[in-house]
C-alpha cells in the first residue's frame, strides 16, 4: 500500500467516509511556508490549497470549498496520522487569498505537551520551512470541459465542490497527491537532508522525522570528522 494510499484510508476511516465517495489529499510543492511572525512564534501560516494541476493531473478548485468541517474541528495533525500524539495544533483562521486562487491558513502549534512533536514541529517550520496537506471529501466533479479556463485543460480530472475536513503539515506535501500521487527523488532526499541534519544536532527527534511522513528509518551510527558527519539507516 503506498504512502498516499494509507492516508487515504485513515481519512475514511476517521471521518467515516464511505467507499462510494470519492477522498483525497492534495499538497503541492509551493504549500511551503515558515513559522509566522516573532509576535506569534506557536504560529504557522500556510497555503491550504491552490488551483494548481496536482501530481495526479487532478485540479482541487479553491471556491469550491465547503470548510464547515475543518472550520468546527479545527484540528491540525501531522502527516494524516490521526492518533492523539500527531494532534498537534488547532486553526486560527482561515481565508481565501485576494486572487480567489488559494485558502491561507493560520494554526497555533500546542505548548506544553509531553509528546516533543508540536516543539519539533515549530524548530522544522522555523529552520527550514514546512509543507501542508488537506484531507477532503468530494461533492461534485467531471473531466474538464470546453468551459473551463484554460489552466485546467490539461488536467485529468476537476474537483468542483468539495468538503475540506482536515489540515496536515507534512515534510514531503507532494508525496500524497490524491490517489497515491509520486515522490519526487531530490525533494525526498533534500528533506531527507535537512531533518537528517536537524536529528544530528539533537533539535528534534527521530520519531518527528518519522511522524512528518518521512521513511521509517532508524539511525544506528553516526561517525566522521568535524567537517563531514555520516550516517547509517536501517530499514
Amino acid at each position: 500500500m503506498s504512502h498516499g494510499t494509507d492516508c487515504i484510508e485513515r481519512l475514511r476511516k476517521k471521518w467515516g467516509i464511505g467507499k462510494e465517495r470519492r477522498v483525497g489529499l492534495i499538497g503541492l510543492p509551493s504549500m511551503f511556508c515558515k513559522a509566522a511572525d516573532a509576535k506569534n512564534p506557536r504560529d504557522i501560516v500556510v497555503t491550504a490549497n491552490t488551483d494548481d494541476i496536482d501530481l495526479d493531473e487532478e485540479v482541487v478548485i479553491p471556491g469550491g470549498a465547503d470548510t464547515r468541517h475543518y472550520r468546527a474541528n479545527k484540528a491540525n495533525f501531522l502527516d494524516h496520522k490521526y492518533d492523539f500524539p500527531h494532534h498537534v495544533g488547532f486553526m486560527r483562521s482561515l481565508r481565501m487569498a485576494d486572487d480567489g486562487r488559494s485558502w491561507v491558513n493560520r494554526s497555533q502549534i500546542f505548548d506544553n505537551l509531553k509528546s516533543p512533536l508540536a516543539d519539533d514541529l515549530i524548530v522544522v517550520a522555523s529552520a527550514s520551512g514546512i509543507g501542508s496537506s488537506i484531507g477532503y471529501e468530494e461533492l461534485e466533479g467531471s473531466p474538464p470541459t470546453e468551459k473551463d479556463p484554460a489552466r485546467y485543460q490539461k488536467a485529468a480530472w476537476i474537483t468542483r465542490k468539495w468538503s475540506m475536513i482536515e489540515l496536515s503539515f507534512t515534510a514531503m506535501p507532494c508525496n500524497v497527491a490524491c490517489h497515491g500521487g509520486s515522490e519526487s527523488d531530490t525533494d525526498a532526499e533534500k528533506c531527507w537532508g535537512i531533518l537528517d541534519n536537524l536529528v544530528t544536532k539533537s533539535r528534534i527527534t527521530r520519531a518527528t522525522a518519522r511522524a512528518l511522513g518521512l521513511p521509517d528509518r532508524d539511525l544506528v551510527a553516526v561517525g566522521g570528522g568535524k567537517r563531514r558527519v555520516m550516517m547509517a539507516f536501517e530499514e
